[in-house]
């Protein structure tokens, strides 16, 4: 049998606490950090806003057409059919609350996510504004302090860029 080798460590690993991030700050991430993520998820609130549209039938729903034509009745029509009309009737007011409520959950969540967007854009922008790339700094640094070329030949004196 062969015995694996084993390595001492001479270092100490760091104290590190474990803290958990939560699935709110993980997907948030996500979302800043990959742009393809981004796309995607508007075009599925995109497609999400298409079939709110086409399943009820337009916008507003008809069910609220409905509604409003069936409320100046609902007396009559619960002293005539009693229980069965009110029924009906709760039936009709929970499926208009609860296309409501899927538009206003709707709206909310584009409302956050363009605000996300913005403030993703224009923090990208102040950083992008303020920041030049590595080999701008390396120029400018060479240029401002004058330092010699790392690769001149040990004989010879070192050349300075110039410039221009």
């Amino acid at each position: 049998m062969i015995s694996p080798k084993r390595r001492s460590v001479s270092y100490v690993l760091p104290e590190i606490e474990h803290a958990t991030i939560s699935l709110r700050t993980q997907l948030r991430l996500s979302y800043e950090t990959y742009a393809w993520l981004r796309y995607l998820i508007l075009a599925g609130l995109a497609l999400l806003g298409v079939f709110l549209l086409v399943l009820p039938g337009s916008f507003p729903p008809r069910i609220f057409a409905l509604l409003w034509q069936e409320a100046p009745l609902a007396g009559h029509l619960l002293a005539l059919h009693g229980a069965a009309a009110f029924f009906a009737l709760l039936a009709l007011l929970v499926q208009a609350l609860t296309w409501l409520l899927i538009w206003g959950l709707y709206l909310h969540v584009c409302r956050m996510l363009i605000r996300s967007a913005w403030r993703l854009y224009h923090a990208q922008t102040i950083l992008a504004s303020g920041w030049l790339p590595s080999t701008s700094h390396t120029e400018k640094a060479r240029q401002d302090e004058r330092v010699p070329d790392p690769f001149h030949a040990p004989g010879r004196p070192p050349v300075y860029p110039t410039a221009g």
